[in-house]
């Protein structure tokens, strides 16, 4: 079965990956992120990523995106934030963006956008 060893050359250490895993991990993040517009560090983390900030950082390095502390929001989520806070000043009034944000965040990640 076609694969990779990860976590070094010690036998104890290493991990066998079958390259069948790799493949359903990135299509299940693919297809998270391209649905929702946000990735979830626990979720990641759940499908056997142990660095997911920095597994998304390398990525999507060329996506304008935003990490949080529990998620990063992709350019489609940033847009439309953007969008409704531009047409709530440019009308005088107030928007609610929590119902537009991923119920996944936390009050600090809320605060911190």
């Amino acid at each position: 079965i076609p694969g990779s060893i990860s976590g070094g050359r010690n036998v104890s250490k290493a991990t066998y990956i079958p390259n069948s895993y790799s493949r359903s991990q990135t299509t299940w993040i693919d297809n998270f992120y391209s649905s929702n517009g946000y990735l979830e560090y626990d979720s990641l983390s759940r499908l056997g990523i142990s660095d997911p900030l920095q597994f998304l950082k390398k990525k999507y390095k060329e996506e304008k995106m935003i990490f949080l502390d529990s998620c990063c929001l992709g350019p489609s989520l940033i847009d439309q934030i953007e969008t409704t806070v531009d047409e709530a000043l440019g009308t005088g009034s107030y928007v609610d963006l929590v119902p537009l944000l991923p119920s996944v965040l936390s009050e600090e990640d809320e605060k911190e956008l």
